[in-house]
């Protein structure tokens, strides 16, 4: 067995911890022709050792927010107790997941385009109790703060007032790696931003630059990647500012210039990277701006505030020198190994 397997099988058991798995329940894990076998794989094993009962189905990759669930897997899923989702285009985006995860209970996680044996062997390895941690300081940060303020040297300024009834969670849809704090939606935005990447194409040739206006895009500027996003985003409410991110995990990659799927999801959770969107907004009940896209753009090295505090200076999350989460770091070994970016 190589090391590289182990770290997966590593990765695949945080998994099963982080959605709290009991030897009661059903799972029903659903895959596509796509997703990498030996994740398949892992997985399924860590899962089927810990669960009742598991049950894997494959479906076609498809595209889209508003992908129909197909009749056999809405079955399967109903008489279940939690679903993972392996997907290229998650179904959390679809009415019906939502339906699901808030009528039904039944608990939900989603690796978001991340069922790659690099995330299970970096990122997916760091341990769930402190990620929880970390999350949970941020998350009663952002519960305290009336808004959020994103800044970067090339002159993004924006500032955006956070929804505390629907826009500050991690639950009921979570994802796995868990890496960050999503701020969605948000409400009377307001400045400049200057993306390094942004979705579909990775780094752009020149700075795209989005003016907001009262939570909408008015202008997108740049190169030919500007030309894109412009048409892209010509839908209903494809133009709402829907959320600010930042990223909360030390352990995930950077992975800016070798995502296959261009989604950059993976360099979002890394900690200390910001990412903004626009069009579809969800919140803790469903979908809260509908729009038939959702397009996030990436800011590398960002200077965060809730309110007057910096989260993140300049790339580096702050609560990555909380002493407490230091003290809890001690458990799994050497904190500033643990806490390092650069790990990966």
């Amino acid at each position: 067995m190589s090391l590289h397997t182990i770290q997966l099988i590593e990765g695949a058991r945080n998994f099963v911890e982080f959605a709290e798995i009991r030897s009661d329940e059903n799972v029903l894990l659903v895959s596509e022709y796509t997703t990498d076998y030996l994740v398949l794989e892992t997985l399924s094993a860590e899962f089927k050792a810990a669960a009742a009962d598991l049950c894997i189905i494959y479906m076609d990759p498809a595209h889209g927010l508003k992908r129909k669930v197909p009749s056999m897997v809405l079955g399967a899923w109903n008489e279940s107790d939690v679903m993972i989702d392996l997907l290229t285009h998650t179904l959390l985006h679809g009415d019906q997941a939502w339906k699901m995860i808030l009528e039904r209970k039944i608990r939900y996680y989603s690796m978001l385009a991340m069922a790659r044996p690099q995330v299970l062997a970096t990122g997916a390895r760091f341990p769930p109790a402190l990620f929880r941690e970390i999350a949970d300081k941020a998350y009663q940060k952002a519960r305290q703060s009336k808004e959020v303020r994103v800044t970067d040297v090339r002159g993004t300024d924006v500032t955006a007032e956070i929804d505390h009834e629907q826009g500050v969670w991690d639950v009921p849809g979570r994802v796995f790696p868990g890496g960050v704090i999503c701020l969605e939606p948000v409400w009377k935005a307001e400045g400049i931003i200057y993306f390094d990447i942004f979705t579909g194409f990775g780094r752009t040739t020149q700075p795209i630059k989005l003016t907001i206006e009262e939570n909408t895009c008015t202008s997108i500027e740049g190169g030919i990647e500007s030309e894109w996003l412009r048409d892209h985003t010509n839908v209903e409410n494809g133009k709402n500012f829907a959320e600010v991110a930042f990223g909360l995990n030390p352990w995930m990659r950077l992975n800016i210039d070798d995502d296959p799927t261009k989604t950059h999801i993976e360099a979002h959770r890394h900690a200390g990277v910001a990412h903004m969107a626009l069009g579809r907004a969800d919140g803790t009940r469903g979908v809260v701006v509908d729009a038939a896209t959702h397009i996030d753009g990436t800011i590398v090295s960002p200077t965060v505030y809730l309110d007057d505090e910096i989260v993140v200076d300049r790339g580096k999350l702050k609560l990555l020198d909380d002493p407490e989460i230091h003290e809890l770091a001690k458990h799994y070994g050497d904190p500033k190994t643990l806490l390092s970016v650069s790990m990966f």
